[in-house]
């Protein structure tokens, strides 16, 4: 924890930055997607069973799981997995508050090409699985988009396939088209027009392809300036922003092919890593590949705020953000290291900008009180033992490097083997020592110094 996250977590008050509120336990390796189901319930999926190896880096062993996490109590509420072993790593997810029949709906994306459906009724505070179905043949689903419209479900694979899904009441999905990329990996899939246009976004090339929903037809292909690492959109402001994989995070608006701003971070090395819109999109939440989140207004390239996840080499690779009436919050998944999910929060706007009440205006004033203590603390005891301190390490440094007159002095002897046999006498006198001085106290043993 850096001195400003110090600072952040214990004296400043919570309206002003987000602060470390909790952190989620449980998966054992890389955390592939995570996403709020609603306000405070969280879905998280996993890497695979296997270890990879990629370059200078290692991920190792997980559970090929969903979890799902109830954030008000902080703790692992269902866990799915399958016994035979075919999911693989979860890859991606997408959810529905408003499915069919009104049910909230979670589609779990695998490595093995299956798209698996949870369904949590009104009535019951569980989720089910309701189907599993092979969507993609000896390929992963890359990514995946959800239109509550006409409850049709966009799925793209890592080998380039681009698919149009119906969601049946039942769970079970039909292949409405499939498409191509043009060898490029579509490494986002979104929504566009009301549902009317699915628009895939290609890793290497940085080209969108949009496609009409009702037949495959390309409608339109544009590049990006960059490579697209990852993407999210806030349709309210008509922006993308997209992980360029290089400097940072670039800022689009939906319709043009230009940057209006780029936010600069640290990049050692050139992984993939999750870009989200929060606080209703005008902040901007990226993770990064030394253990940070960084936290941008979209309206400054400098960052508002860096929240410490966890060590500097940790990949931090996944993120999800949701905003409400009262607080908006931020959750970040690491892809090594602890695999944890960290929880940041802060009051919404709207929250923070209500009066406050008896016993939070006497729990600013306390932590004003203690702010001001910490610091008179720090400068009574400076005051008091710092020059102390100074002259004694001063005293110290002199006498190492000009010993006073008279000091006892240390003779250094070398062991070394015998030259031949010890006779009797020698033994009963003991060791012989550098100018005749003996050891009365010294061991017998086969050797002499020398």
């Amino acid at each position: 924890m850096s001195l400003q996250q110090f600072w952040d977590q214990y004296f400043i008050s919570p309206k002003e930055r987000y602060r470390l509120t909790g952190t989620l336990v449980g998966h054992k390796a890389a955390i592939n997607c995570l996403a709020f189901v609603e306000p405070d319930i969280l879905a998280s999926g996993g890497n695979l069973c296997s270890s990879f190896v990629f370059p200078s880096h290692i991920l190792a062993g997980d559970d090929q799981t969903v979890r799902i996490w109830d954030l008000h109590l902080q703790q692992m509420i269902q866990t799915f997995d399958d016994a035979q072993k075919r999911w693989g790593q979860i890859t991606c997810m997408a959810v529905s508050n408003a499915g069919i029949a009104g049910d909230t709906m979670l589609c779990c994306g695998t490595g093995r090409g299956l798209v698996v459906i949870f369904k949590r009724s009104k009535k019951k505070n569980e989720f089910q699985k309701i189907s599993s179905t092979q969507v993609l043949d000896a390929d992963n689903v890359e990514s995946m988009a959800y239109d509550p419209t006409h409850h049709r479900l966009a799925c793209t694979g890592h080998g380039g396939k681009i698919q149009l899904l119906q969601i049946e009441r039942d769970g079970s999905l039909v292949v409405l088209w499939k498409a191509g990329s043009g060898g490029s990996i579509p490494r986002t899939v979104i929504f566009g027009d009301r549902g009317q246009q699915v628009k895939a976004y290609c890793l290497e090339t940085g080209e969108c392809i949009t496609r009409d929903c009702e037949t495959p037809a390309k409608k339109d292909i544009c590049r990006l300036q960059s490579p697209i690492g990852n993407l999210d959109v806030c349709p309210q402001e008509k922006r993308i922003v997209v992980d360029n994989m290089t400097s940072g995070y670039d800022l689009y608006s939906i319709d043009r092919t230009s940057p209006t701003r780029t936010f600069e971070i640290p990049n050692g090395r050139h992984y993939v890593k999750m870009i989200k819109f929060a606080e209703k999109g005008g902040v901007i939440v990226g993770g990064s590949d030394h253990g940070c989140v960084y936290v941008f207004d979209v309206n400054d390239s400098e960052p508002t705020q860096v929240l410490y996840h966890d060590r500097a080499d940790s990949l931090i690779q996944t993120l999800a953000t949701n905003s409400s009436r009262e607080e908006d919050i931020i959750a970040s998944g690491s892809s090594d290291g602890r695999f944890d999910i960290c929880l940041w929060r802060k009051p919404s706007k709207l929250e923070a900008a209500r009066p406050a009440g008896a016993w939070q205006a006497l729990c600013e004033l306390a932590r004003a009180v203690a702010v001001v203590l910490f610091v008179a603390c720090l400068y009574i005891g400076w005051t008091a033992w710092g020059p102390v301190m100074v002259n004694g390490l001063q005293s110290l440094q002199e006498g190492i490097r000009n010993p006073p007159a008279g000091a006892p002095y240390t003779q250094v002897m070398h062991y070394v083997a015998a030259t031949g046999p010890r006779s009797a006498n020698e033994l009963r006198k003991g060791f012989q020592v550098q100018d005749g001085i003996k050891d009365p106290e010294s061991s017998i043993v086969p050797g002499r110094w020398s």
